[in-house]
């Protein structure tokens, strides 16, 4: 029953004459026993009667409360809601549309037009990317289906642009691009600390604007993972904001930028433990943000174990820190995510402190970042690998990482996306110098791989590129990308306009690392 409302003394005194009327008429007893006004006379005097979708109505003078109305439709791809002002269901579509083509997203765990989906659109962060679509040369899938750019070859551009002048010193952290630009990320000595700097950059890697800081908090800080979602941009980072007293702790942070790389609100704290909260990193599923980072903080042990965390589009965490995976006295770490169709696909390095080596692992995992499979190991039992890179081509999952011995080799695999073997580990580079650091970029029917090595005997190591097919054999030759004299390592990619390949990276020919910029070219049709 709602609050007591006050009647009107004319409507008591209406009422009173009614009931005296009534038992004038030859009646044994008054029609209504009232004690005290009514609560009501009409619907519209009970509380909450302007909520139409919780009906009332006034019965004899007092408030009820009717049943709710329901607007459940049954169909999943519509949101049930009712209208409070007229009690109206109304049915819009679940599926987002934000790059406005009129075709929405798919779900999270559904492919783009099969039953359940409710959206067939490939790419909702390209208008020009819908079923239907023409395909040209600009790093989408136009015609929705499933590879990109079809047929175009890629040829190394011959370009070294320095990325991080005016610093001392600069290492590459990300690379993403975004309305006709991308935004590079990097870590840079500035006034005897780190920062993170973003510097946007034109096609061919000069400056586009001038760079700013991150973050104007005098603490180091480190790391940075980048993601465009078609309106925005998603960025994790680690620094050391709330170091205290003798605890040197690192946290992972988030943030929205917007396309003007200007923060859309505070800073959000991801990880909650003291310590070291480090190598986190960020991808878009559609729908939310999923950050992975390493963490010692929670462990017994003190050593890192691997945790997630989901954030919406807006940038709300959606509920607390996920232990991805933890497996007793052996260190986790180095995750690197990639979302796949049906699920999220994750790898990283697992440290044996006794026997002194690395595995590098996979695992599958939902998207409310529960385990879909067990474990797997990638790399062989009598292998030490490192740097785990992961990205989702159509179907598949391809993980790359670096491993010894005997040689130093970049290695790959294939699983697809609940964890089976496609592709066993296999041996992916030439020679028997060090190979390091692989980048992969997917294009559906192959994929891009991108490493640094010291074959040639450059005084140092050097870019090197080939495309590989879904079983990951090779597509043509290798391409070497740089020649300066120096290591040129840490490459990271990007797809770029008119089907380049945008990639960053370090270079220390000027006799400290710094931050450098070279392409691919496509040579297929153009835009």
């Amino acid at each position: 029953m709602g609050r007591v409302r006050v009647i009107p003394c004319r409507q008591i005194l209406t009422a009173t004459i009614i009931l005296l009327a009534t038992a004038r008429c030859g009646s044994r007893t008054a029609s209504i026993a009232v004690d005290g006004p009514p609560e009501c006379l009409r619907d519209e005097d009970c509380d909450g009667a302007d909520d139409r979708c919780v009906p009332v109505r006034c019965n004899r003078g007092t408030c009820e409360e009717l049943a709710p109305i329901d607007c459940e439709d049954r169909d999943p791809c519509t949101n049930d809601v009712c209208d409070p002002a007229t009690g109206a269901c109304l049915h819009p579509d679940t599926a987002s549309d934000l790059d406005g083509d009129g075709h929405g997203a798919p779900l999270p765990g559904k492919l783009a037009g099969e039953v359940g989906a409710c959206g067939d659109d490939c790419d909702d962060r390209n208008a020009t990317a819908f079923p239907g679509g023409s395909e040209i040369a600009d790093s989408s899938d136009n015609d929705c289906n499933g590879v990109v750019d079809d047929g175009a070859a890629l040829t190394p551009s011959g370009e070294a642009v320095l990325v991080s002048e005016g610093v001392a010193v600069a290492e590459p952290s990300a690379l993403a691009f975004a309305r006709g630009t991308y935004l590079s990320v990097f870590n840079a000595e500035v006034e005897k600390r780190t920062a993170l700097v973003l510097a946007p950059l034109t096609r061919t890697g000069a400056r586009a604007g001038v760079p700013s800081q991150l973050n104007a908090i005098p603490a180091d800080v480190t790391g940075g993972s980048l993601v465009w979602i078609g309106d925005r941009f998603g960025i994790v980072w680690s620094d050391r904001r709330e170091a205290r007293g003798g605890i040197l702790n690192f946290e992972t942070y988030f943030n929205i930028l917007n396309p003007d790389r200007t923060k859309r609100m505070a800073d959000v704290r991801l990880s909650r433990d003291d310590g070291f909260s480090l190598s986190a990193a960020v991808i878009f599923t559609g729908l939310e943000f999923v950050v992975l980072w390493q963490d010692d903080g929670k462990n017994v042990f003190g050593i890192d174990e691997i945790f997630g965390q989901r954030i919406d589009r807006d940038g709300a965490v959606i509920g607390r820190n996920v232990k991805m995976v933890s497996d007793g006295p052996q260190v986790q770490l180095a995750p690197a995510i990639a979302p796949g169709r049906r699920s999220l696909g994750v790898s990283w390095v697992r440290g044996d402190a006794v026997e002194g080596s690395h595995r590098v692992l996979f695992a599958p995992y939902d998207f409310q970042l529960r385990a879909l499979a067990p474990i797997a190991v990638l790399s062989g039992a009598t292998k030490n690998a490192v740097y785990p890179t992961i990205t989702s081509n159509a179907s598949q999952y391809v993980v790359a990482w670096c491993e010894d011995p005997p040689a130093q080799t970049i290695a790959g695999a294939v699983r697809d996306e609940l964890g089976q073997e496609i592709v066993r580990a296999k041996v992916l580079t030439l020679g028997n110098r060090h190979a390091r650091t692989p980048a992969l970029l997917p294009f559906g029917d192959r994929v891009l791989l991108v490493w640094a090595d010291d074959r040639d005997g450059n005084d140092g190591y050097e870019l090197y590129a080939k495309m590989l097919d879904r079983m990951l054999e090779p597509m043509g030759p290798e391409m070497r990308l740089t020649t300066a004299r120096g290591d040129s390592i840490d490459p990271i990619v990007a797809f770029g306009p008119g089907g380049d390949v945008g990639i960053l990276f370090s270079d220390n020919r000027l006799g400290v690392p710094h931050t450098f910029f070279t392409r691919l070219v496509s040579r297929g049709p153009t835009p």
